[in-house]
């Protein structure tokens, strides 16, 4: 069975417009750092694929850290279960993703 981590549609921002949780499986993650594909900063964090060329990377100033922290958390939290919702303080807000 498929297992995969959820990020609440709250935690985006409004300007982003969705409005629909983003679920995330689990079994396609390689790596999540702080930081975004080519550069270490604290204002993004990136999950890497295991196809080693597909990513996301989810930006908020200054919240990177606190992005990568909630999505390992997710990634370790409740073994048994199909979805783990990242979770993400009040005052951080996807203000931007990218995909490639």
């Amino acid at each position: 069975m498929a297992k995969f981590i959820k990020i609440k549609k709250e935690n985006f921002a409004s300007s982003l417009n969705y409005t629909a949780d983003m679920l995330i499986g689990v079994d396609s993650i390689a790596l999540v750092k702080k930081g975004t594909n080519s550069a270490i900063n604290s204002d993004a964090a990136t999950i890497f694929f295991q196809d080693a060329s597909s990513y996301i990377t989810f930006t908020d100033t200054a919240k990177g850290v606190d992005i990568a922290t909630g999505i390992n958390s997710a990634l370790t939290a409740n073994p048994g279960g199909v979805v783990a919702t990242v979770a993400l303080a009040s005052d951080v807000e996807i203000t931007a993703i990218t995909v490639a």
